[in-house]
């Protein structure tokens, strides 16, 4: 996404969609990619809702706690670097709601130069749980090694194809960074046997990319981004001297990069070796081929030619503690004979619904889980899937909460996903996925669940707050803490009695306990006499859910440890 970026002209390109008054948050470049792939109205919705133009509390937080930072800038010659900045959680200090200071160690050797008036692009990465946030920026101060850049754009990213690791900063290394002698080797557009297997090993990858524009004869807007992506090792391909290829993965619709690339062909990719701190930094000039979709998990196939390249052994004082933990999106790589590896179909066993929007869907624990230690899931994680051939040929992966509790997948052997009905994949499994027909698990993941949010929960318990099909994690933290002992309320909304998935079971351990309270919160129309009577012992109050009304269901909510799940106005709503 673009800083300062300005709606179109007809003549120019998309425009922005009438219902709009105020500028798009997107050049005319990333509106080209939108309507090219039929994404325009839905990025324009996600973008306005998103883009800031400041840092919010938890933006603040999150990138005072990062040990690293990936940025993308120009340089004056027009090519395009990405970079790394380390330190000690702490070392980017956000100075007030439009700025951040950074305690500026560059690595040795790095091309990039911050100047005041560039803009940048950053991308911080919370590696330990996925977390992901952008920024865009311009810098207004280098000197006495403090870079201070004010905020033009602020926004999160989701944690997809992000491979857990735990970083730890040498701070002996830290003390000589950049100052310290290392191995640098330069090249230009052919590539060394070292930087082609460093590549070939490689999972994640950092590019940096811009825009600039004119308009009218006059200089226009122009910023600069940096962003993530991620794969199996080898998901980047080397071919030739100095020509890289890599899928373009299903993603959030946006098309920040491809649309930098639409009006700027200029790109920067940084590679890392998180065990020794290597670096490899190339320049060059980056295309899209839209109906190229061989490699696995393919949408279109990005290829970059190299201008110039810069590779620094231990260029970062960083090392990994502990094993790598791949992302549950990352597409399957092909095996030798070209098929996909380590696939494993499971059966349907069984489906019944919930309402007349959702559907239960239940599987057998994948034998290859079974005998393992490791409990097959924790409460709040979800499955992930692959669905192929269901567009155009492409896989499309999909995931969803587990929403049968741990102690039941113990028990029976079985797990249960809840889906609403809302789009092509889910359509499917309404429609067509019957029992006994099979489908492609990829595995479980995620960090929403009390043991690894949470660090310890406060003697006051929990509150579980849930919007629609967000009741599907609540339900399964809501078996861990009635198995604990943790005082626990629940606050659910819904529209009417006819969507209420799971209530049921809300209710009668309601009734069972004195420290769990079950509230409901009534979007709809329907009648509060006959949801009285429905589910007695339940707590019913008109409208949505809102932070006065999380303090009248739950008067001490400050002093609980507090799970969400539901939609972003719901979110946004609780927390104002």
């Amino acid at each position: 996404m673009a800083a300062l970026a300005a709606a179109m002209s007809p003549s120019s390109g998309p425009i922005v969609p009438s219902r709009y008054t105020t500028p798009s948050p997107y050049h005319r470049g990333e509106m080209a990619v939108q309507d090219r792939l039929g994404t325009r109205l839905l990025a324009e919705r996600i973008g306005r809702a998103s883009v800031r133009d400041y840092l919010n509390d938890q933006a603040k937080a999150f990138f005072n706690e990062l040990p690293l930072l990936f940025v993308g800038s120009r340089c004056p010659d027009g090519n395009m670097w990405a970079t790394a900045l380390a330190g000690q959680p702490g070392f980017i200090a956000p100075t007030d709601d439009h700025h951040l200071a950074v305690q500026l160690r560059q690595t040795y050797g790095d091309p990039v130069v911050f100047r005041p008036g560039d803009y940048v692009g950053g991308v911080g990465v919370m590696l330990h749980n996925r977390r992901r946030n952008r920024l865009n920026c311009r810098v207004e101060s280098n000197e006495g090694g403090e870079m201070v850049m004010r905020v033009v754009e602020s926004f999160g990213n989701c944690p997809k194809y992000i491979q857990v690791r735990d970083i730890a900063v040498d701070d002996e290394k830290l003390t000589t960074l950049g100052t310290e002698n290392r191995v640098v080797t330069h090249g230009t557009t052919a590539l060394g046997p070292e930087q082609r297997a460093f590549i070939q090993r490689s999972d994640t990858l950092l590019i940096a990319s811009g825009h600039e524009q004119v308009r009218n004869g006059e200089d226009g807007i122009s910023g600069c981004d940096c962003n993530h992506r991620g794969g199996s090792p080898g998901f980047v391909q080397v071919h030739g001297d100095g020509t890289l290829k890599w899928p373009d993965f299903v993603g959030n619709n946006l098309f920040q990069t491809l649309g930098n690339m639409e009006v700027n062909p200029h790109i920067g990719l940084l590679f890392i070796d998180f065990d020794t701190g290597d670096t490899l930094q190339l320049t060059g000039n980056g295309s899209v081929l839209w109906d190229e979709r061989s490699l696995p998990g393919a949408q279109r196939t990005m290829k970059f030619d190299t201008v110039k390249w810069v590779h620094v052994l231990g260029a970062l004082p960083i090392t990994t503690r502990g094993p790598v933990q791949p992302s549950p999106y990352n597409p399957l790589p092909a095996s030798a004979d070209g098929s996909t590896a380590s696939v494993v179909g499971l059966k349907l066993l069984a489906r019944r619904n919930e309402t007349h929007d959702i559907v239960t869907f239940e599987f057998e624990v994948p034998k290859s889980a079974e005998g393992e230690e490791k409990p097959f899931c924790e409460a709040g994680q979800f499955a992930s899937f692959d669905f192929p051939l269901l567009k155009n040929g492409e896989t499309l992966n999909r995931t969803w909460t587990i929403s049968s509790p741990p102690s039941q997948v113990a028990s029976t052997g079985r797990f249960t996903i809840s889906v609403k009905k809302a789009g092509l994949v889910s359509g499917y499994l309404h429609e067509k996925l019957m029992e006994m027909h099979e489908v492609v698990f990829r595995g479980v993941d995620g960090d929403f669940t009390l043991d690894r949010a949470a660090k310890c929960i406060p003697r006051a318990g929990v509150l579980l707050v849930a919007g629609g099909i967000g009741v599907t994690p609540v339900r399964a933290m809501f078996d861990v803490c009635l198995r604990r002992a943790y005082p626990v309320t629940v606050l659910y909304a819904i529209r009417n009695l006819q969507d209420a998935a799971f209530l049921t079971e809300f209710q009668k351990a309601a009734g069972g306990y004195d420290d769990v309270t079950v509230a409901v919160a009534l979007t709809g129309s329907g009648s509060m006499e006959e949801a009285l009577a429905a589910f007695p012992g339940v707590r019913l109050f008109p409208g949505r859910i809102s932070a006065s009304l999380i303090a009248e269901v739950c008067p001490d909510a400050k002093e609980r440890e507090v799970f969400q799940c539901g939609p972003t106005a719901m979110m946004d709503a609780t927390t104002a």
